[in-house]
């Protein structure tokens, strides 16, 4: 029976990623698919659904439903509240002109690189370096956004390029602050700081610079293909940079 419900759970799996590339809505799609496996628990005889010491309603269907409501209270409450936050500085930056001056004074030196393709694989290292020490992802994600995102658009990354690359830098959860390395270290029986230098990095390092070449490739492949480069390069335009108060980066 195990076997089937792997197999039910993949094709679930395969079946939302198809969705996902076919650009059906992202968040129906992940929100349906997490229903049907839900339900495939309970058919196939989970006693309890629930997170740890969450109270039960008496009837395992009304439990289905309750898990939606506890984890729409743990997002808002965790990760809803630090992408808010965030999402607000973001839009502080832009108002004041802090985003426009940081990226006119990163503009210049990268423009050296005669590729912002390179540039693009730079802000996936500088992302993926933050991980050990902002643990959240949503929160990295949200920083990069404001900051490296409008570099790399002004230099003629697509939206999707430069995006995928910003999110695809929390790909490799490392770092002795972060849950899946506590909890490693935790099973192994080691310090969390000795499992990072002497297991993780080890390991990271070589994926890290391998996914930083592939984001050089792929991203500008998918850019050329779906002819997506960012109209109003300065690659591309003469463009000149607004930049109003404060006149800092």
């Amino acid at each position: 029976m195990s076997l089937l419900v792997s197999l039910l759970a993949t094709v679930v799996v395969f079946i939302a990623g198809w969705a996902v590339i076919k650009r059906y809505p992202t968040v129906i799609v992940l929100f349906a698919a997490g229903l049907i496996m839900i339900g495939l628990a309970i058919l196939f005889g989970a006693d309890s659904i629930l997170p740890k010491n969450a109270k039960n309603t008496g009837l395992i269907w009304f439990d289905a439903i309750d898990i939606i409501r506890l984890a729409a209270i743990k997002q808002v409450a965790g990760i809803g509240m630090i992408i808010m936050v965030a999402g607000g500085f973001a839009k502080y930056m832009e108002t004041i002109g802090a985003s426009g001056a940081l990226v006119h004074a990163c503009i210049s030196p990268l423009k050296a690189l005669h590729s912002p393709y390179i540039v693009l694989g730079l802000c996936y290292l500088v992302g993926a370096a933050m991980v050990p020490v902002v643990p959240s992802h949503g929160g990295m994600a949200m920083l990069l956004l404001t900051t490296m995102y409008p570099i790399l658009l002004n230099l003629g990354v697509s939206k999707a390029g430069a995006a995928a690359a910003i999110f695809c830098s929390g790909t490799i959860g490392m770092g002795p602050g972060t849950g899946t390395a506590l909890y490693a270290a935790k099973i192994a029986d080691i310090e969390p700081i000795v499992y990072f230098v002497h297991y993780q990095l080890p390991v990271a390092i070589p994926m890290i610079l391998v996914i930083a070449i592939l984001n050089i490739f792929v991203q500008r492949y998918f850019d050329r293909r779906n002819d997506d480069v960012y109209e109003e390069s300065i690659f591309a335009s003469d463009k000149v940079l607004k930049v109003g108060p404060p006149t800092y980066a």
